[in-house]
């Protein structure tokens, strides 16, 4: 039996950090229905809250407009005694709570930004984040009517080896969160959000790529976001993961 801890963030875009638990099977075991492994999802996602708060990180977040980078803020994310992520930026000595681990919260990224004063692009940049926050870390309850809705599906990305669970009209009509596996240890390796603001004509598209620490631990090494309409992209770079109890 392979007991592996899978840590993610997804706040960070995108998103609560998560520690996840997962059961393996050997390869010649039955694998899991795609009903089953969304219920794996499931308690993982309840087992998260709790393990996550011994560990504190840092977080890079890189803001780029029309192909140009307009800021790039490193901080040092913990949770605090009132169970919210405190991030204090490096080089000053202002805490900044509030948000998901490895995303920062919309008020902050817009102070980032604020040599660009056009009330649009401060709005998609706030209403992108807060819409990611929504998707990731993905929650039972939607998990859950995906599935009594006939949404999910699977693809099947290397036979015997990783799949896709694919959740179509997560939260909106037309929208979709993937969630990579491993097989068979059913091990999450990555996250991906297909959605929009306004209208479809508005799109918003979301990558996690998960790695692993020294411990078995994995966790959100690189989370993009990217509004392409606009012509911004947000890139968060989480590292140096530690114990802190």
């Amino acid at each position: 039996m392979i007991r592996s801890k899978l840590l993610y963030v997804t706040s960070g875009l995108l998103v609560c950090t998560v520690v996840l638990f997962a059961t393996g099977t050997s390869a010649s075991s039955p694998q899991p229905s795609p009903e089953e492994r969304a219920a794996m999802l499931k308690a993982w996602m309840a087992a998260s809250e709790a393990q996550i708060r011994d560990y504190q990180w840092y977080t890079e977040t890189i803001i780029t407009v029309n192909g140009k980078k307009e800021s790039d803020v490193k901080e040092r994310c913990f949770y605090g005694p009132e169970g919210q992520v405190q991030k204090v930026s490096m080089g000053d000595s202002v805490d900044h709570s509030g948000g998901l681990p490895g995303l920062l919260p919309p008020g902050r990224i817009i102070k980032m930004v604020e040599e660009h004063k056009q009330k649009v692009m401060k709005e998609t940049i706030n209403n992108a984040i807060t819409l990611l926050h929504s998707y990731i870390p993905p929650h039972s309850a939607d998990i859950q009517s995906a599935i009594h809705a006939g949404e999910l599906s699977v693809n099947m990305l290397d036979p015997g080896r990783k799949v896709e669970l694919v959740f179509n009209d997560y939260k909106k009509t037309g929208d979709q969160l993937g969630v990579e596996i491993e097989l068979p240890t059913n091990r999450l390796l990555g996250l991906t959000m297909k959605s929009y603001l306004d209208s479809p004509d508005d799109p918003v598209n979301a990558d996690v790529t998960m790695a692993v620490m020294a411990d078995g631990t994995i966790y959100p090494e690189k989370i993009v976001l990217n509004a392409s309409e606009h012509d911004l992209e947000i890139t968060v770079i989480n590292s140096d993961y530690n114990l802190v109890k």
